[in-house]
């Protein structure tokens, strides 16, 4: 799978971890995402999915993701 690190992607990790810092348990859904992010439904789900399998989110629940610590990482490179 090709892990490059694109714009789009950038801006998945952004949302998730902005709403995960919001919320009671650190935790994003597709929707919320899809919601701040203005998309159409299931997109989100389907990215996410992808960012789930290169690493970069992690699942601790059904239907809820965080930051993993490789996305943590990229995340804080992009920030400098």
């Amino acid at each position: 799978m090709n892990s490059e690190i694109t714009a789009l992607r950038l801006e998945y990790l952004k949302t998730v971890e902005e709403i995960s810092l919001t919320q009671r348990f650190g935790l994003a859904t597709p929707t919320k995402v899809e919601a701040v992010m203005g998309l159409r439904p299931k997109l989100a789900k389907v990215m996410m999915k992808r960012l789930l399998d290169m690493g970069w989110l992690e699942r601790p629940y059904r239907g809820c993701y965080r930051l993993a610590d490789k996305g943590r990482r990229i995340m804080k490179e992009a920030k400098g």
